[in-house]
């Protein structure tokens, strides 16, 4: 098992944070952008996806070839992400 941390950065339109090249990763989000976010599919909007508040972490199950977008209502918003995986 391998861990990997990054940061990432979304606005408002859908903006790519991860995507899986293992079988199957975790990926714990946390936002603290001062504003809420979403995350979702390639069409992640503001109105559509899995809502991640400031200062909030989700975590979320992905897998092999898919990937993780985010987005924000408005301005810029910064995520840190932490991926549990076999190859991340």
């Amino acid at each position: 098992m391998s861990i990997l941390s990054l940061n990432a950065t979304c606005g408002t339109t859908a903006t790519l944070i991860y995507a899986n090249r293992s079988s199957v990763a975790e990926v714990f989000i946390h936002n603290h952008s001062g504003g809420a976010i979403q995350v979702g599919g390639a069409g992640v909007t503001t109105a559509n996806g899995l809502q991640i508040n400031n200062n909030s972490t989700a975590t979320v199950r992905i897998y092999a070839g898919d990937s993780l977008y985010a987005v924000t209502a408005s301005g810029t918003a910064t995520i840190d992400l932490l991926i549990t995986a076999p190859n991340p």
